[in-house]
């Protein structure tokens, strides 16, 4: 079937570092567990300088079709959500479970959040058509 969350990162993240190992806030996608180990399937890094944040609120949504084993990601561009990419997953044993996580230095700020949730047909629906506008 087809399964939906929407993750959103409260970052509170120096955002004006041009290294990419302090930009990268952390990770979302597939995990792949198999009898004692757990792995990307897909990791989607979250780059702060490539991705819109809203307020320190980097806003993200994942649909699965386990029956294609394929994995979107759509993330904020320009002032709506939009798809960022799509990816074939290998046919392979083990359980499938969406995962998001901060990277190591990220966890070391006060304040930072994150948030994973599944979500129906009418929540993905108005995720889609969200749009913001910016305050003047």
């Amino acid at each position: 079937g087809i399964h939906r969350v929407i993750v959103r990162f409260y970052c509170l993240c120096d955002e004006t570092s041009r290294d990419q190992l302090t930009r990268v806030n952390g990770s979302i996608g597939i995990l792949r567990r198999k009898n004692d180990s757990v792995s990307w399937a897909h990791e989607f890094l979250i780059d702060k300088e490539e991705i819109r944040c809203i307020e320190k609120e980097l806003v993200f949504g994942m649909v699965y079709d386990a029956n294609k084993q394929k994995l979107s990601v759509y993330h904020q561009r320009s002032n709506a959500m939009r798809l960022a990419e799509t990816t074939d997953l290998t046919k392979d044993d083990g359980t499938m479970v969406f995962a998001a996580a901060f990277r190591e230095g990220s966890t070391k700020t006060l304040g930072n959040q994150l948030s994973i949730r599944a979500c129906d047909d009418d929540e993905w629906s108005c995720f889609l058509s969200h749009t913001v506008h910016e305050q003047q």
